[in-house]
């Protein structure tokens, strides 16, 4: 006789399975990295974390990140991405300050020197955010060997700002309050409030303070 299990419990185990499970493992992701890290890792009150998060903090830099955030590192808890996992590299002097409620999912950060995203801000799958171009583009022969520390800029995301799936975020970058940034965008320059920027490079293609 052929074992048949109800379509419910299949449900059941796999949104235990997501959503709890997953749960236990980004809590303890946060310890463990909060001990590896202590001097230069802060990670404000009740976090709400789904799966591994890779921290790395590399020389003299720092991640602070607020309270109340919400971070999906999990492809199966994220549901629209394939790949999903978080993560956070501080290299150098680099830093990163994450604000108050502040949702990431399956974002790459890395920081040579600051990146700063404010309270409120969604951050959708597969954005990578940086601050440098990591090797210096001329002479050529020097792209391997030279810093690049003086042409790194900050980038600065405002408050409330939602940034669509697959997007680059390139180092200069300020993104103002409220705005949208649409899906599969490069973000090279400086976005204003209440609007919605898209393409490659991105350009307004909405303002919210139009009647």
């Amino acid at each position: 006789m052929r074992l048949r299990i109800p379509k419910n419990i299949i449900s059941k185990v796999y949104i235990l399975y997501v959503f709890s499970i997953t749960s236990i493992i980004g809590k303890l992701s946060v310890l463990i990295n909060k001990f590896f890290h202590r001097k230069t890792l802060k990670i404000g009150t009740t976090p709400s974390v789904w799966g591994k998060i890779n921290i790395k903090i590399v020389g003299d830099g720092s991640i602070t990140i607020g309270d109340n955030v919400h971070m999906v590192s999990n492809a199966n808890r994220s549901f629209i991405t394939l790949y999903s996992r978080i993560q956070l590299t501080a290299y150098g002097k680099g830093q990163i300050v994450i604000g108050d409620k502040v949702a990431l999912n399956g974002t790459v950060i890395t920081s040579k020197k600051m990146i700063k995203i404010g309270d409120g801000s969604m951050i959708a799958p597969n954005v990578i955010i940086v601050d440098s171009d990591f090797h210096k583009q001329w002479p050529p022969e020097s792209r391997f060997i030279s810093s690049t520390d003086e042409w790194d800029e900050p980038v600065i995301i405002g408050k409330n700002v939602w940034v669509g799936m697959n997007t680059l975020i390139m180092k200069g970058v300020v993104i103002g309050d409220n705005s949208i940034i649409g899906a599969g965008s490069v973000v090279t320059g400086k976005i204003p409030h209440n609007c919605v920027a898209a393409g490659n490079p991105a350009k307004i293609v909405k303002n919210f303070n139009e009647n």
